[in-house]
């Protein structure tokens, strides 16, 4: 070690940014006990925590069913249940952002944004019938 307290000191710090991070001590949790103090290690704040959870989630409290049919009804939006269309295919095409890796099929963004229009048509008859009727495309 150099015999320059400035450069001891140097070495000291950078030692220490090593151990807690970008110069600033590590957060600790603390929780504070029923006498009042406050936890000191992680068995402590393990046994407050598990006193707390226990009591969350092993309480028998009533519920009181009937206030769900006070709750204003949202409106239904049916038309996102309809199958999928040719329209809504293209412009899902039409986002699609090219120059990203491929997906697991290997297959590029790139490729499936030049299909021709016959190909287009073949894709999407593809992607309704599994949609529409489960069917399980092995390949894939």
């Amino acid at each position: 070690m150099s015999q320059n307290s400035r450069d001891s000191w140097k070495s000291v710090n950078i030692l220490k940014s090593w151990t807690l991070g970008h110069h600033k001590s590590p957060d600790i949790m603390r929780f504070e006990k029923d006498d009042g103090t406050f936890t000191m290690s992680d068995e402590e704040i393990i046994e407050i925590l598990s006193k707390h959870f226990h009591k969350v989630y092993n309480s028998n409290v009533e519920i009181d069913w009937s206030v769900l049919d006070e709750l204003i009804q949202r409106k239904t939006y049916s038309s996102m249940n309809l199958p999928l269309s040719i329209i809504e295919f293209n412009k899902a095409i039409l986002k699609l952002i090219l120059h990203k890796a491929p997906g697991a099929n290997g297959i590029s963004p790139n490729v499936i944004k030049g299909l021709n229009d016959e190909n287009k048509s073949h894709l999407f008859k593809i992607c309704y019938d599994y949609f529409e009727d489960n069917e399980i495309i092995e390949d894939w």
